[in-house]
């Protein structure tokens, strides 16, 4: 509003000085006091000198107003060479414009930079550069403002030449002269012969070649080949028909021919036999999405960037490392200026000779370290000469700065500026110095050079070699566990031997269930074979019930025979061998001729080892009551 007001006043005082010039001599008095106009004019310069008048009477109060306020601000800030460029003219609005237009040219120039150097990696394998005159320009420039005004990209426009460049010259092909009117008419048979003349000619052998092995095979006189005069006839006419073709049909003139160099083979290779439109257009293409992935990787990489952050880890290594650089900074200005007269206890430097312009030991330190210097000396004498109670700010003592006090002042001088980057706090690549004496160099020969090459190929990133050599590190040592198991198990010498388990669903046992369900004994219809078997396996069948009966008390017992099934000791209820024997014969007896002298043939014994190889499958231990063998033969069944 007051920017308003004071336009408007200078705008007034400029019409009141132009209305002045154009009265001339006559000054502020009208020409006439009778004259309407004139009264006019003499009011309105009375209204402009009292407003002028005002105005600088309020502009000379306000100045006052302003000096008196300031009577009181003795402190005059000392600004150094660097800062002065700070101070900018103007408002805080026009210093904010001019930075956001500054950074605005700034991100426009890196966007472009960017953009050329994208073309430039597009474009580094094209090398040709055409030389093109100016009218050739022109007619370019016109034609791209012609597609740009249409909005049709330039391979779109190599496309559509492309087509109608192939509609065109199917048109020339298809061409007829309007005075070539005659239509001879051909049959099918002549046609027939001027394609297999046409061929021949191709091929340079004889039409009559294919009759004439014919001929030969059917048993009618071969005809021999063309001779030479027939021969330069058919050349000559192939000559004038390939004549023919290079001769415009509309104007009659053979076609020009023009001279080119060598063809690049790389670029026919390249196209594939596709037309050049759709070459073009095809590369193109590929650039542009060779660009949206550069794009791509550039995007990704800015915002890998932007987003890394520091972590507790990183943090303490980034103090720790401010507090070492703000360490050698106190020592070298405590080692130039000397401990300040009157400190006490640990040593300390006094900072008022740092703000003083012109310093030896300021001008002698970079310019980053020398401005934080100065602002801690600032800091340090703003927070020392404050009003204390009691006491008078001129008789404060001097602010004198410790190691602990100066590095305190540089850390609130980082956290407080806006300029967070200081090239001094960067971490320094630690080189370690040559000594002169290490003369020693280790010479590698030609072998071990391969060696390490085979064992660390060029090119092969650490983690998958690393992950390579766990593998062959674990299987070398599983290759060792095995070696040792098995020189560890090299004394058990002891192998067991398993029987296979009889089959419930055997031919014996089912025969033996089905004739004791009918009759209680041994069936008479069992086929035997020649030697007997079908009689034995009945037998087998019928002593494992004798067996059941015996173990019910069907004979005495006799001292030392006793029977050991699966090698466990039956002592007491399951009998002796004259027992068996006799269950045996009471079998063979019911049996029959047949039965009876296989049974007789076998015997008790060789019955009892057949038994024996049966019942070694029998899971369990036999005890020494009826009870437990009986569970025993149960299990044998169910098994």
């Amino acid at each position: 509003m007051r920017a308003k007001h004071q336009e408007r006043v200078r705008k007034q005082e400029e019409a009141l000085e132009e209305s002045q010039a154009r009265g001339g001599g006559r000054g502020r008095e009208p020409a006439g006091s009778g004259d309407a106009a004139g009264q006019q004019d003499r009011l309105y310069l009375q209204a402009m000198d009292q407003m002028i008048a005002r105005r600088k009477a309020n502009e000379a109060r306000t100045a006052e107003r302003a000096d008196q306020a300031l009577a009181q601000c003795t402190f005059r800030p000392v600004v150094n060479a660097k800062s002065k460029p700070l101070a900018l003219p103007g408002t805080a609005f026009e210093r904010l414009w001019d930075n956001a237009q500054q950074q605005r040219a700034k991100r426009e120039q890196l966007e472009k930079r960017r953009r050329e150097e994208e073309e430039q990696a597009v474009s580094s394998d094209c090398t040709f550069r055409p030389n093109i005159d100016a009218k050739s320009k022109a007619m370019s420039n016109a034609r791209v403002a012609a597609l740009r005004t249409n909005k049709i990209t330039v391979f779109d426009q190599l496309a559509q030449d492309a087509d109608r460049r192939r509609m065109r010259q199917e048109e020339f092909s298809l061409y007829m002269p309007p005075e070539a009117t005659f239509a001879p008419e051909i049959n099918d048979r002549s046609k027939v012969m001027a394609s297999v003349v046409m061929q021949a000619v191709k091929e340079g052998a004889s039409p009559t070649a294919s009759k004439s092995e014919g001929a030969s095979e059917g048993g009618s006189p071969q005809k021999g080949p063309l001779g030479k005069s027939q021969v330069s006839r058919m050349a000559r006419v192939k000559e004038e028909m390939e004549a023919l073709q290079k001769i415009d049909a509309k104007t009659g003139k053979p076609l020009f021919k023009p001279e080119t160099g060598r063809a690049n083979v790389g670029r026919e290779l390249e196209k594939g036999g596709l037309p050049i439109g759709d070459y073009l257009y095809q590369k193109e293409l590929e650039r542009r999405q060779k660009m949206e992935v550069l794009a791509k990787d550039t995007e990704a990489r800015r915002q890998a960037v932007a987003s890394r952050r520091p972590n507790a880890s990183s943090q303490r290594y980034l103090e720790a490392l401010r507090g070492r650089r703000f360490k050698q900074v106190f020592f070298y200005l405590l080692q130039n200026l000397g401990p300040a007269s009157g400190a006490k206890g640990a040593p300390a430097i006094d900072m008022d000779p740092l703000l003083v312009p012109g310093n030896p030991v300021m001008e002698s330190m970079d310019g980053e370290v020398r401005a934080d210097v100065e602002a801690a000396a600032q800091l340090l004498l703003a927070k020392g000469r404050s009003p204390v109670k009691g006491r008078s700010p001129k008789k404060a003592p001097r602010p004198l700065a410790t190691e602990e006090v100066f590095t305190a002042l540089m850390q609130e001088v980082i956290a407080t500026s806006t300029i967070k980057s200081r090239t001094y706090l960067l971490p320094v690549s630690r080189q370690r110095a040559t000594d002169e004496n290490l003369t020693f160099r280790p010479r590698i020969n030609p072998r071990s050079k391969e060696m390490a090459e085979a064992r660390r190929p060029v090119g092969a990133r650490l983690e998958d070699l690393l992950t390579d050599e766990q593998k062959l590190r674990n299987a070398r040592a599983k290759a060792r566990e095995e070696e040792i198991q098995q020189s560890r198990m090299k004394d058990c010498t002891f192998a067991p031997k398993l029987n296979e388990n009889r089959s419930k669903e055997g031919r014996a046992f089912k025969e033996a269930a089905a004739r004791a369900r009918r009759t209680g004994g041994p069936s008479d219809a069992v086929p035997m074979d020649g030697d007997g078997s079908g009689a034995y396996g009945d037998i087998e069948a019928e002593v494992l019930e004798a067996l059941d009966r015996a173990k019910l008390g069907g004979g005495p017992n006799a001292p030392g025979k006793v029977i050991s099934l699966r090698g466990f000791p039956v002592d007491d209820i399951v009998g002796t061998l004259e027992g068996v024997d006799a269950a045996v014969a009471d079998v063979a007896a019911t049996a029959g001729p047949a039965g009876g002298a296989a049974a007789q043939g076998k015997g008790a014994s060789g019955l009892l080892e057949s038994l024996q190889q049966q019942l070694d499958a029998i899971q369990g231990q036999a005890g020494g009551t009826s009870e437990k063998l009986k569970m025993a033969w149960d299990s044998d069944d169910d098994a």
